[in-house]
C-alpha cells in the first residue's frame, strides 16, 4: 500500500511539474541579438601567409591577436546595427570606447549572415560585406564560416608586414561565446 501512493504521489508530481511553456521559440535574430566575445579564428586547410619573407601556415589566427582585443565585446543590436566596443582594456589609451558601428543583415538563407563591416571580425575597418555561413547558433555560441582570403585580406591590409595568397581556398571559422 505504502508503496501504491508512493508511486501515486510520484506521478501525480510529474504530471503538476510539467507545464508548458508560453515563450516562443527563439528566432535566428533573437539569438544573434546579444553581446558576443570573439573566442577563435581558425583555418582549414591551413592559410599560408607570408611575414617579412617567411612563410608559415596559419590554422588559429587566435594567436595573433593581442590581449587588448581578445576582450572587446561584439555587441549585435535587435534593430540590426551592431557596435564594436573595446572592451575592458584598450591597445592604446587614447583610442574612443566604441571601436566601430555597422549594420548586420540575415540573408534569405535562413543559414546565412551578412555584415556590411568586417569590424565584426576586428580586422580591417575599410573593407566592406563580409558575409558567412552560419555553422552554430545557439543561446551561448554563434559560429560563422567565410573565405580565409577575404578575411586575412582584412587583417592583411592593417598590418603591411603579412601577406597572403588572395586565391587561397582555405576556409576561416570564426567562433563568438555570449557574454
Amino acid at each position: 500500500m505504502k508503496k501504491s501512493i508512493l508511486i501515486f504521489s510520484f506521478l501525480i508530481s510529474i504530471i503538476f511539474s510539467c507545464k508548458k511553456s508560453n515563450d516562443p521559440a527563439p528566432t535566428r535574430t533573437s539569438l544573434i541579438a546579444k553581446t558576443w566575445l570573439l573566442t577563435s579564428i581558425t583555418f582549414s586547410p591551413s592559410l599560408a601567409v607570408s611575414y617579412y619573407g617567411s612563410t608559415i601556415q596559419l590554422t588559429d589566427a587566435t594567436l595573433l591577436l593581442k590581449d587588448c582585443t581578445k576582450d572587446d565585446l561584439y555587441i549585435f543590436n535587435s534593430d540590426k546595427t551592431f557596435v564594436v566596443d573595446e572592451g575592458l582594456t584598450k591597445c592604446n589609451t587614447s583610442d574612443p570606447q566604441t571601436k566601430a558601428k555597422g549594420v548586420w543583415s540575415l540573408s534569405k538563407d535562413p543559414n546565412s549572415v551578412n555584415k556590411t563591416d568586417s569590424t565584426l571580425l576586428n580586422f580591417n575597418y575599410n573593407l566592406v560585406n563580409i558575409s558567412g555561413n552560419i555553422i552554430v547558433i545557439n543561446p551561448t555560441t554563434l559560429q560563422i564560416s567565410t573565405n580565409a582570403a577575404n578575411l586575412a585580406s582584412a587583417f592583411v591590409a592593417s598590418n603591411a608586414a603579412y601577406s597572403i595568397d588572395s586565391k587561397s581556398t582555405s576556409v576561416a571559422t570564426v567562433t563568438f561565446t555570449a557574454k
